[in-house]
């Protein structure tokens, strides 16, 4: 059996390392890459420092077979990943005219002159084989250091994807054609701790490559089963499951809300919601999927002030006097205000 191949990420620019945006990035390449049979070993993030750069891509191209690196591609003096990249090969930048060449039509094309500094986006590692980029000004190219095959990508989303998939991915698979490609099926649950669930599979025996794994967001915990694509043994390790979980099960396969959201739909049922403890919480939720969102009619939140008044108010109505006068009884009442 091949060993497995070992893949790194690492994530550049000092607004992702402080937290001043998340890096979604690196979240979206992990999932692919795992469902694709080439699952991250590490992933690194790395400020605006040529040093500090040079240096991480030096230590990964010694523990990592490939290294995917996103960001610092652009054409302003705080993107550095070429130059970092340069030094850690112990060679210089060079002009790529064929990428030049691009840069200039596309300017050209929309009536404007390049600027000097987009130069900087056609100065890459000499050796360095470019990776196109369609729709960006930063083109991508791959590298080797150490035995390590680098990939460099742009840090716009859009340009990171459309990159990984339609030329990464399909040389990665070129190259390490025995990774075999995974698939995660999903079951939502309700009412058990983390620690709860691991316990109720104690005595669950996975086949080989099967893993479980366990995704807390409240008030759900989503339990994942990892499973080569397309294994046999698939459909019966979930029943498993299923019937470990019996009636904490609230989604399967899909979220409770899009469950839920199908159901309305389906059933042409129409809510309409009133809340007084979860302060818009689940009205919140219900707009988040697009077919609840169209059966929810309409909603309203009661205050915790608005709950109190309420209290008083009913007070106030069960103090209501019945005195006896002249043989008659008298109703006192008070009026009573309905909070909205």
């Amino acid at each position: 059996m091949e060993q497995a191949i070992r893949i790194a990420m690492i994530s550049t620019g000092e607004e992702v390392l402080h937290g001043d945006i998340d890096d979604t990035n690196a979240s979206w390449l992990s999932r692919k890459c795992f469902e694709q049979g080439f699952p991250l070993h590490r992933r690194i993030t790395v400020g605006d420092s040529l040093d500090d750069l040079a240096v991480e891509f030096t230590r990964c191209s010694q523990v990592s077979d490939v290294v995917i690196v996103n960001g610092g591609l652009g054409p302003t003096s705080d993107d550095l990943t070429s130059q970092a990249m340069a030094a850690a090969m112990d060679t210089e930048l060079e002009l790529y005219a064929d990428w030049l060449s691009v840069l200039k039509a596309r300017f050209e094309r929309d009536g404007r002159e390049m600027p000097k500094s987009n130069l900087k986006q056609a100065m890459l590692p000499a050796g360095s084989e470019l990776i196109d980029n369609p729709i960006g000004s930063a083109c991508g190219y791959s590298a080797k250091l150490n035995d390590s095959l680098f990939f460099f990508t742009p840090g716009v989303p859009s340009e990171f994807k459309m990159m990984f998939d339609e030329q990464i991915l399909p040389r990665l698979k070129a190259t390490f054609p025995y990774n075999q490609a995974r698939e995660v099926k999903r079951l939502y649950t309700f009412g058990l701790s983390e620690a709860s669930l691991n316990d109720s599979f104690e005595d669950v025996t996975l086949p080989d490559s099967f893993e479980i794994g366990y995704r807390s967001a409240l008030p759900f915990i989503e339990i994942k089963l990892f499973a080569p694509r397309g294994a046999e043994q698939i459909p019966d390790v979930l029943d498993e499951l299923r019937a470990k979980l019996s009636e904490h099960v609230v989604g399967d396969g899909l979220p409770m809300i899009v469950n839920l959201g199908n159901l309305l739909t389906q059933q042409a049922i129409t809510v309409a919601l009133a809340e007084q403890f979860t302060g818009g919480w689940l009205a919140n939720m219900l707009n988040s999927d697009m077919e609840c969102q169209r059966q929810l009619i309409q909603g309203w939140t009661l205050s915790e002030n608005a709950r109190v008044m309420m209290q008083n108010n009913i007070h106030l109505q069960q103090q209501s006097l019945w005195l006896p006068q002249q043989g008659k009884t008298q109703v006192h009442q008070r009026p009573c205000h309905v909070a909205s």
